[in-house]
């Protein structure tokens, strides 16, 4: 949605306005409607629009530091209680990348009786189950693979979560819940010149254009729909990512829910890591290497040369890694040991 589009003042849409928008989407009959905005709904036409409308899933905020009483979903004459997920989300607190969002959650444990947000899902993966239960060829399958809480299946495809306080270039991450690494998707141009956008990866409408019908039936049709405030003037939800977009809460929301389906439906690997012991192997060989290099190069014009081809060895090796098999290979750990073993040799010469 974007500015001046019959909102609410709490700056979400009119009862009215989404009344309109759900009817008309009834008609474009998409596999399912996600409402990314909190607000209960009292209106008894909209009552009757949301328990007709068995493909909507719903939003409620876990407490969390910022937020200690959480957010409540919607009642459940309004929508039932398993088509309402948590939109919670993981940034940085790290002193380097704080406030960024590489991580999210899929599940987290049992909340609190008393707690407003009692899912235990998030919203994006309610939405992908809904649409992969209503695929015609796709394989249902979401539990427990093997009764492993470190791996989810959803549809044929095996999920493993960020299991360990040391994960790729995390270290100390508080792992708790299920979390995944966002494999953010962005924007396919052929203008060059023109940068991808995270939010331009998918398709935005406008509520107002939407009430009006003016798009065709095949552009809503078995497809998911999103509803969620974009504009930078009303969203307060606004998230930072590694790119440096900051982007829409409902954006973030639709970077989940492609990254689960591409993963359960077109084969697109998670971001993963190398076990420890071998990032281990691969910091020990650059440490070794860098100080063999200062050990038998005495002329400081090869010892440069030769030590930035090596470092720029480690990036691509990662830069390849990453975009050819989603692997996180770590970068500055290696480097670093890199220069300082060669530093540690080169001083010992020195002394002797």
């Amino acid at each position: 949605m974007n500015r001046g589009e019959k909102f609410s003042p709490g700056g979400s849409i009119s009862d009215t306005a989404l009344k309109e928008v759900l009817s008309k989407l009834e008609q474009y009959r998409p596999k399912v409607v996600g409402l990314a905005f909190y607000r209960d709904f009292d209106n008894t036409a909209l009552l009757n629009n949301f328990k007709k409308a068995k493909n909507l899933i719903a939003i409620c905020e876990a407490k969390n530091h910022e937020n200690p009483s959480g957010i409540k979903p919607p009642s459940a004459n309004a929508v039932p209680p398993e088509r309402v997920g948590f939109s919670n989300i993981i940034e940085d607190d790290s002193l380097i990348s704080r406030g960024v969002l590489r991580r999210y959650l899929l599940e987290m444990p049992q909340p609190d009786q008393q707690d407003l947000c009692q899912s235990r899902q998030a919203f994006s993966l309610l939405i992908a189950r809904q649409y992969i239960d209503l695929g015609k060829t796709a394989i249902v399958n979401y539990n427990k693979a093997e009764n492993n809480e470190d791996r989810i299946l959803l549809g044929n495809k095996t999920i493993n979560r960020i299991n360990s306080y040391q994960y790729g270039g995390y270290q100390g991450v508080d792992a708790s819940g299920f979390q995944l690494m966002l494999n953010y998707r962005q924007s396919e141009s052929n203008d060059n010149k023109k940068k991808s956008s995270l939010r331009q990866a998918f398709s935005h409408y406008k509520v107002e254009d939407v009430r009006m019908g003016k798009f065709d039936r095949s552009q809503f049709e078995n497809k998911i729909v999103l509803i969620g405030l974009t504009a930078t003037s009303q969203s307060k939800d606004r998230v930072l990512t590694p790119y440096g977009e900051e982007v829409s809460g409902v954006t973030i929301h639709a970077q989940m829910v492609s990254q689960l389906l591409s993963t359960a439906l077109n084969n697109r690997r998670s971001i993963w890591v190398l076990p420890q012991w071998v990032e281990f192997l691969w910091i020990w060989f650059w440490s070794i290497l860098g100080g063999i290099l200062v050990y038998y190069r005495r002329r400081t014009s090869y010892i440069v040369l030769l030590g930035g081809g090596c470092l720029a060895v480690i990036y691509l090796t990662s830069l390849i890694a990453m975009i050819t098999s989603s692997v996180w290979i770590l970068i500055f750990p290696p480097m670093l040991s890199f220069i300082a073993s060669g530093y540690a040799v080169s001083r010992n010469q020195c002394i002797k």
